[in-house]
């Protein structure tokens, strides 16, 4: 079971690299909560930091009737980049709580697994540099289920 995990994650972030969306960031564009750029499952997104200051938001809200088991990650697309993400889980009144993501260091994807997202709710992410330098490449992420 675990073999397979692993397999999909990597054909996941295969998938990503290849056959995803591109589109170059910029200070001002997804650099708040308010502004986040929506995805839905299996919606692939690359993006760029491209100051020390930059950040991206991304979203996603679970509209189906059902919750849904999803899978976040970001991955840099140089290996001596640390990108970091921030994930918080918000229910339909608004009220936002953490969800904790292991930093995996310099060139490694960085990944929030097995949230439950009940309908209506909507899970944020933030892409930000680890440190001053870590900025002016792009990054893939996704959510998947």
């Amino acid at each position: 079971m675990k073999r397979q995990m692993k397999l999909s994650f990597l054909f996941a972030v295969i998938l990503t690299v290849f056959l995803s969306q591109s589109v170059s960031a910029y200070s001002g564009l997804a650099d708040s909560k308010d502004y986040a750029i929506t995805r839905t499952l299996g919606m692939d997104y690359v993006g760029k930091l491209d100051s020390t200051n930059d950040v991206d938001w991304l979203k996603y809200t679970n509209t189906y009737t059902f919750s849904t088991i999803v899978n976040i990650f970001v991955m840099p697309m140089n290996p001596a980049v640390n990108y970091d993400i921030e994930v918080d889980y918000c229910n339909t009144t608004g009220y936002c709580f953490p969800v904790n993501v292991a930093d995996t260091g310099f060139g490694n994807t960085e990944y929030a697994k097995a949230i439950n997202v009940p309908p209506g709710y909507t899970v944020y992410w933030k892409v930000k540099g680890h440190n001053y330098w870590d900025f002016g490449f792009d990054y893939a992420t996704a959510i998947h289920s």
